[in-house]
């Protein structure tokens, strides 16, 4: 059991590790990933600006959540969250057109 687990540590961190370069290797990565969320969510641009910043920085804590032993668990369920966030804005965009 103890191999899945951190099997599952692994593979989640580095999921978010690589969408967090992805977001933040540039302003202008950053300032897309931005508009995207603007786009999706039909939010305003401040808005937009901030749930963005909040998703980069719950990417980053999952990662370091997820790389020590005690906060493991925490990690997990932040990146549970993150994820079922995810999918909510992906459905809203959907039922949107």
């Amino acid at each position: 059991m103890i191999y899945l687990v951190f099997a599952c540590r692994i593979l989640l961190a580095g999921v978010f590790l690589t969408a967090l370069a992805g977001k933040v290797r540039n302003k202008a990565a950053f300032d897309e990933f931005a508009v995207s969320v603007e786009r999706l969510g039909r939010l305003p641009r401040r808005v937009s600006r901030a749930v963005a910043v909040a998703v980069a920085a719950g990417e980053a804590a999952a990662v370091a959540l997820l790389a020590a032993g005690p906060t493991v668990p925490a990690g997990f369920a932040l990146g549970v969250l993150l994820l079922l966030g995810f999918t909510a804005g992906i459905v809203r965009a959907l039922r949107a057109g």
